[in-house]
């Protein structure tokens, strides 16, 4: 190869590793604030970012995970976790960051499962997690439910707990459901949670069935 081709050559290798590093940004604070209802978490960068991280939730153990764009280099300041505020505690029992070479992975340890957003302020990544508490029971029987992938298997048996009455779970009913539900009855959150998991009810004697219809037929 000639020389000028050769100097061509490389100097486009580089722009092109260049291009695929990650920016210069930083985590430069880690703050919280909550009231009865909301706890706000705000993760401020050094720079702004142009899009909101990815990000998910899991549950057993119940947590928000957010990915980004930043170096391990450029978090080393966070990585003590005392840090973090008391105020979110109710909810938030503590965070962790993991390192990669192309981005930080922040993970919020949940108390509970809670629906939460996430949204761009700025400099700020800003979570929103919902505090009100997954289960208010009212004085006349009726119910408010506030979960996010909740086990559908211990949902059922809560509201078996709390009507009282005798209730058997087909093998094959598993998953997870999200729902919030403001002043309902134990039935009406009972079918709710049923038509959402594609679930049926069978009544036999002082005992409800619980299982898919063609688990129920087979019996």
């Amino acid at each position: 190869m000639k020389p000028h081709l050769f100097l061509v050559a490389c100097l486009l290798q580089l722009c092109l590793h260049a291009s695929a590093q990650p920016t210069a940004n930083a985590i430069v604070a880690l703050t919280a604030s909550s009231s009865a209802q909301q706890v706000e978490v705000q993760i401020a960068m050094q720079d702004a970012l142009m899009q909101v991280p990815v990000h998910f939730s899991i549950a057993d153990p119940d947590r928000i995970v957010l990915d980004f764009p930043v170096s391990k280099a450029a978090n080393n300041a966070l990585r003590a976790r005392d840090n973090f505020p008391t105020t979110a505690h109710h909810i938030v029992a503590s965070y962790a960051l993991a390192y990669a070479d192309t981005r930080t992975r922040l993970i919020l340890n949940l108390r509970r499962p809670a629906a939460y957003s996430v949204a761009i302020h700025g400099h700020n990544v800003v979570v929103r997690i919902d505090a009100a508490p997954p289960l208010q029971r009212h004085s006349d029987d009726r119910l408010s439910l506030n979960l996010r992938q909740a086990n559908v298997r211990a949902l059922l048996q809560m509201l078996a707990d709390i009507a009282g009455v005798n209730m058997v779970i087909g093998d094959s009913v598993g998953g997870t459901v999200s729902l919030r539900l403001q002043d309902v009855s134990w039935q009406q959150a009972l079918e709710i949670i049923l038509q959402a998991r594609a679930l049926e009810m069978r009544h036999q004697e002082q005992v409800l069935w619980i299982a898919p219809r063609a688990e129920l037929l087979s019996k």
